[in-house]
């Protein structure tokens, strides 16, 4: 089923409050035991804008970004993430800018685009008081 609460839903869903999305072993998992299109996964999009669920459709194409990641489409995971970081500005939305930022950060095209997401992601989580993501996600070894 396409709609709230079908698979492919809750699958995009579930993918969007991972705070580093999928790893890339749990994506192949995944992908290789036949996760939804696509095609399906889209098709949840039209109903979090018919209702005006900004964060909703935030959450469903930042986890279309991170089915592209698994796929090894870096380029159009960057492209999602970046559609999502915008609409959580429209919110505004803290803590999901910051993880965005993150996801940004770690498929990063140069290593400044990279020091500017981590930027942007440490300014998004200290606004709302959260060190402890700071120190887990922004630990220069991570």
């Amino acid at each position: 089923a396409l709609g709230p609460g079908g698979a492919a839903h809750r699958l995009v869903r579930l993918m969007a409050l991972m705070p580093d999305g999928l790893s890339d072993a749990d994506s192949r998992d995944l992908l290789a035991g036949g996760a939804p299109s696509d095609e399906a996964e889209e098709a949840a999009l039209p109903l979090y804008r018919q209702v005006g669920a900004v964060l909703g459709e935030a959450n469903c194409i930042l986890g279309l970004g991170d089915v592209a990641a698994a796929k090894g489409e870096t380029g159009a995971a960057r492209a999602r993430w970046r559609e999502a970081l915008a609409l959580y500005a429209r919110i505004p939305e803290p803590w999901s800018i910051g993880f965005a930022h993150h996801r940004l950060r770690r498929r990063a095209e140069t290593p400044e685009q990279a020091a500017e997401h981590r930027e942007a992601a440490r300014r998004a989580w200290a606004s709302i008081d959260r060190p402890d993501l700071i120190e887990k996600y922004l630990d220069e070894s991570a």
